[in-house]
């Protein structure tokens, strides 16, 4: 076992100076926490297959991001893409205003809202 020495003590510290407790150490208190969330359930799966992360996120993660960017640069996906028609209404919006107006209907993605890819975006 390697061992070290410690440097020395300030001068600041005088020889007879004694710690000063400012709080009191919290007692404990038990609390019902929700087991919840993407890292839980990768935590589950990880003790129930006894496997490592990368192992889980190779298994469980990874063909999803795989399925999405394939999804991203489908070009057939992107190529047929129908917009919906600019109105004058959509024409006369105030910028200003932005906080209460449908961003995807102005872009034209009504049909897809949230589904809309992010090359569906950049092209619309």
């Amino acid at each position: 076992m390697p061992t070290f020495t410690l440097p020395c003590a300030p001068v600041s510290l005088a020889g007879g100076s004694v710690a000063v407790v400012h709080a009191p150490i919290s007692s404990t208190a038990t609390a019902r926490i929700q087991a919840v969330g993407e890292r839980f359930a990768s935590y589950v799966r990880r003790k129930q297959d006894n496997s490592t992360e990368s192992e889980d996120y190779e298994k469980n993660v990874l063909p999803y991001v795989l399925a999405r960017t394939k999804l991203d640069n489908d070009s057939s996906t992107t190529e047929a893409l129908a917009l919906d028609k600019v109105t004058d209404d959509l024409l006369q919006l105030n910028p200003a205003e932005w906080r209460s107006q449908d961003h995807y209907k102005v872009l034209g993605l009504s049909e897809l809202r949230f589904r809309a890819t992010p090359a569906q975006i950049k092209k619309a």
